[in-house]
């Protein structure tokens, strides 16, 4: 590879890391803004009879939804809202584009995932600026103060990965299952932020899916946030090449245990050869053991 080629590829390099970075959900803690819950007051809607949430103790909460709305009961916020929780079973979600919530009807919305809980709406605001939620159990799997600003440590990543490592191979078919589930009904995962995975005992619970129509089917980007590929650049700048080398032995014999999986569930899940007209992804270039490519990527 000549010096203006690969110059040519670290410009590509650059410019997809920052679209990396623009759209991914950040947890962080920041104080209530007050003039948001001003002249706050919910009031139920009628319901329906052809919803599946039919009668359901979310609409119980609706009289008491602006005491819910504090510092107590404040789970994060990220670029596009703010999260607290209700009780054992739902949590409020409040988009960051509302300036004033006001006196607000809620609608049930129909559950089109037969009973899966991904911490989908149940019910939304006239407005819908606001719903309520599904209530996910479980922890971030590189913990709850993940997020693009902080940086994490080799230690930090391991410690981590090594967990995610140790889970019988019944978690991630259960994994690549919902992942499948969630696109043939229109949605779509985050496949970076590692917040949006719960890891809950030995079960990885998905939220913050989004509407896209999408072939459903699993993919190998569908494993990045669970080896938190977002620090994987920075992380391998501060290694030695023979951690490289390690950690590309690791990278592979993941990829390889997710491809068998994967193919047992009927997915048709595959690590793209090497493209040099292209520039790929960098868990492709770890994989493949293209050296060249890494430290270019570094």
């Amino acid at each position: 590879m000549g010096l203006q080629t690969g110059l040519q590829f670290l410009g590509k390099a650059i410019a997809k890391s920052g679209d990396d970075i623009a759209g991914i959900f950040y947890r962080q803690v920041k104080p209530i803004n007050p003039e948001l819950i001003k002249g706050l007051r919910f009031e139920a809607s009628a319901i329906g009879d052809t919803v599946c949430f039919s009668r359901e103790s979310w609409q119980k909460l609706i009289p008491n939804l602006q005491e819910k709305i504090n510092s107590r009961t404040f789970l994060g916020s990220g670029i596009e809202a703010s999260v607290y929780r209700l009780d054992e079973n739902y949590v409020l979600r409040i988009s960051n584009k509302t300036k004033s919530i006001g006196k607000q009807h809620f609608k049930p919305l129909q559950d089109i995932f037969d009973g899966r809980n991904y911490g989908q709406a149940v019910a939304i605001s006239d407005d819908g600026m606001v719903t309520i939620n599904k209530f996910v159990k479980g922890k971030p799997l590189y913990g709850p103060n993940w997020n693009i600003r902080k940086s994490i440590t080799l230690e930090e990543f391991y410690k981590g990965f090594n967990e995610i490592k140790a889970l019988p191979d019944e978690t991630f078919a259960d994994y690549i299952k919902n992942v499948i589930n969630i696109r043939k009904r229109g949605y779509n995962i985050d496949s970076i932020n590692p917040n949006n995975l719960l890891l809950d005992g030995k079960k990885i619970n998905i939220i913050d899916i989004k509407r896209h129509n999408i072939e459903p089917k699993i993919e190998i980007k569908d494993f990045d946030s669970i080896i938190n590929k977002f620090h994987l650049k920075a992380l391998l700048a501060e290694m030695t090449p023979t951690e490289i080398k390690n950690f590309a032995d690791e990278i592979k014999l993941f990829y390889d245990r997710m491809l068998k999986i994967a193919h047992k569930e009927g997915g048709k899940l595959h690590i793209p050869d090497i493209n040099y007209n292209e520039l790929q992804d960098l868990t492709t270039y770890l994989y493949h053991k293209d050296w060249k490519m890494i430290d270019l990527m570094r």
